[in-house]
């Protein structure tokens, strides 16, 4: 059995992973396909960078969802749900706090405002992949909380002396 302390480290490991690997695919190498294909007016790259970063993004969205599966745990869950959430409605909290509309000076005071600029400028690409990685783990956080309260449950109705 491996340690807590290895299993949350790999519970935290395994959606970074996936979130940068995401977002790097998206920002570089669709990027890049879309602008070859506006100089050469050749799509094909561009179509095929833009499936393999779907591909890429459900696998991210998938080896989340196995490891919260296999961690089951209510922290992780949290965080999870909390990470996820954050990055899946960063461009809301952007576009509410961090923009100047009208000329209106932005909600949040700037630290704040260039955190959440800087947050959606890395994560949004052409395909937005991170945000379907993000959402997997908001969607694994649920079931994390949902995992870990039904198992509390099963175990206080097992009697262990009659194991």
């Amino acid at each position: 059995m491996i340690s807590r302390p290895k299993r949350l480290a790999i519970a935290a490991f395994v959606p970074f992973m996936a979130l940068w690997i995401t977002a790097w695919f998206d920002g570089n190498v669709v990027n890049e396909a879309v602008a070859q294909a506006g100089l050469n007016y050749d799509i094909a790259p561009a179509s095929l960078a833009y499936s393999v970063s779907y591909l890429i993004a459900a696998g991210g969205g998938l080896a989340v969802a196995a490891v919260a599966w296999w961690i089951r745990d209510q922290i992780v869950g949290l965080v999870y749900l909390v990470v996820g959430g954050f990055i899946l409605f960063d461009g809301y909290l952007v576009s509410r706090l961090a923009m100047s509309v009208n000329g209106a000076p932005p909600a949040a005071p700037e630290p704040i405002a260039s955190f959440l600029t800087q947050v959606m400028s890395s994560t949004m690409g052409r395909s937005n992949g991170a945000l379907v990685v993000a959402a997997a783990m908001v969607l694994a956080g649920f079931a994390s909380f949902a995992l870990a309260g039904r198992e509390e449950t099963d175990l206080e109705g097992t009697d262990p002396a009659a194991a």
